[in-house]
């Protein structure tokens, strides 16, 4: 084989290559059906009241006021991101003057009361503490309401 032939050939197999990851990386992914966002109810109501309650105690205050866990601070923050994250994140370094001293149920409850505070929608079981299925959780926002939009 000629060294033109086998530089043409090469070229071929690389254009090939090239297009077809170019095509794959365009097309939509399949969503995960076990996926599920905050907008499905995936927190119970008596949850989010603990949650409340400790969050009360151990972030309000000293470290955080009120509005920095809600509205537009929260979204900006949060929305897109898993529900472990968040989690994780709270558990791990919170409260800042003692990271790691919420226990993982008391970090759970905050995140659930997170969720309320948002204006996500309470389901009939508690959120669970497990990592892999806190992962396929979406932290996705209500959509505005019309009077709500109207007063910005």
């Amino acid at each position: 084989m000629s060294n033109r032939k086998a530089i043409a050939i090469v070229a071929a197999v690389w254009v090939s290559i090239t297009f077809s990851r170019s095509f794959a990386a365009q097309q939509p992914q399949a969503a995960d059906s076990s996926a599920r966002t905050t907008l499905e109810g995936v927190y119970s109501a008596e949850q989010a009241t603990r949650g409340e309650k400790t969050y009360g105690m151990s972030c309000l205050g000293g470290c955080h006021n009120a509005a920095s866990h809600k509205g537009v601070t929260f979204k900006q923050n949060w929305a897109g991101h898993q529900v472990g994250e968040l989690y994780e994140r709270i558990k791990d370094t919170m409260p800042d003057d003692n990271p790691g001293l919420l226990t993982a149920k008391e970090s759970i409850e905050i995140v659930s009361y997170m969720l309320k505070a948002n204006g996500m929608p309470a389901g009939k079981e508690d959120l669970g503490q497990d990592k892999a299925a806190l992962a396929k959780i979406k932290i996705e926002m209500p959509p505005a309401t019309a009077a709500s939009s109207r007063n910005r």
